[in-house]
């Protein structure tokens, strides 16, 4: 979704998407699309699933077809390659159809490459070698956060640059005299939109626990329904288009919260990617509540951003609930949060923005 806002409104004629087939409900970009095989894809969700991920490694033949993708190409004349570094077979043939037709690679990178693809063992160094020649030869290697440019630049010795994604457009924030009064009169609620994977489920629900017999709640927008203890300790909104999501927050919220957990296996994924959310937050033009470990992207942010973020980072969550009540006796303080956080949010996280910066990179390169 996010590569489908910044790639909006270029112009369709210099547009070609070279993949697996899109999901029905898919939101497409107003180009074609053109499906390539992977040759392992069906063996990838079956207990044979390492050999799968590691097959491409080896053999070129694993992974799409540049002879498919020339083919496919018709009458289309590329003049750069783009690819998302988070699936080998792809980005590798990425990069080798880019070699082969001499044109530029741009890159972009997420997540760090080598989390979610977990292949054989002994495979590992030949998949890093291939990982950083990638990087290498690339043109630009766009990153995702600061954090994920420093750990690119220093794993693979290659040239990288951030380059942060906004929310939708559309977005029309809260006006900031709003939250000076709470949504319920003696409590205050804190929303969450987002999935409840890598963590954030269990977080959410160690704060809520933490947060249990306070006069401050929480409401859980996601299309992750909670079961077990968090269904027990949240209010559950349900899932929405973000046309319709935000609307609903501003109005039954007053503030938002985002959590990560401590000491989870996916700790060192916290370190170097960029929450979707946090830019989405910032256009509620809401006070922002943000709860986890210090090296975390996002917690580091709502530390650079302490007019507009309150910040939790003790593992043991001892000052949450004073701090909170605080804040929920505090108007002006609300007031004066929702204010910067708009301001934060228009001075980076603008949409418009950051199109018109993507547009630039792709025009440069023609």
């Amino acid at each position: 979704m996010q590569l489908l806002r910044v790639f909006q409104g270029y112009p369709a004629d210099k547009l070609l998407v070279l993949g697996p087939k899109p999901p029905a409900e898919a939101r497409l970009l107003d180009c074609p699309y053109r499906q390539i095989p992977i040759p392992t894809q069906r063996w990838r969700n079956t207990r044979f699933h390492r050999w799968a991920m590691s097959l491409p490694i080896l053999l070129t033949s694993s992974r799409p077809s540049t002879l498919a993708a020339d083919q496919l190409l018709q009458d289309f004349r590329p003049e750069a390659v783009f690819t998302v570094m988070d699936n080998f077979s792809w980005y590798a043939t990425a990069h080798d159809f880019a070699s082969k037709r001499a044109l530029p690679l741009i890159t972009i990178t997420m997540d760090a490459p080598d989390w979610f693809e977990k292949n054989l063992v002994f495979l590992e160094a030949t998949k890093q070698r291939h990982i950083g020649r990638i990087y290498r030869e690339a043109e630009r290697n766009l990153c995702v956060s600061r954090q994920m440019t420093d750990f690119i630049a220093r794993k693979y010795q290659a040239k990288t640059e951030t380059f942060y994604f906004g929310p939708p457009d559309g977005i029309q924030p809260r006006p900031a005299a709003k939250s000076s009064r709470l949504r319920k009169e003696g409590s205050m609620t804190l929303g969450f939109a987002g999935g409840l994977s890598y963590g954030y489920g269990d977080a959410l629900c160690r704060v809520a626990k933490m947060l249990e017999g306070s006069s401050i709640r929480i409401r859980l927008y996601s299309r992750d329904v909670p079961a077990g203890e968090l269904a027990q300790r949240v209010e559950y909104a349900g899932s929405f288009s973000h046309e319709i999501l935000w609307k609903k927050f501003q109005d039954e919220c007053d503030a938002s919260v985002l959590v990560y957990a401590f000491g989870h296996p996916d700790d060192e994924l916290y370190r170097t990617h960029f929450p979707t959310k946090l830019s989405e937050y910032a256009w509620q033009g809401m006070p922002m509540v943000m709860i986890g470990p210090a090296h975390a992207t996002g917690i580091i942010w709502g530390m650079e951003h302490p007019e507009a973020c309150l910040v939790e980072t003790d593992k043991k969550l001892d000052g949450l609930r004073e701090k909170l009540g605080l804040l929920a006796g505090d108007p002006l303080k609300r007031k004066n949060m929702a204010e910067a956080t708009l301001r934060f949010a228009r001075q980076e996280f603008d949409p418009v923005k950051i199109r018109f910066c993507f547009h630039q990179i792709l025009a440069s390169q023609n």
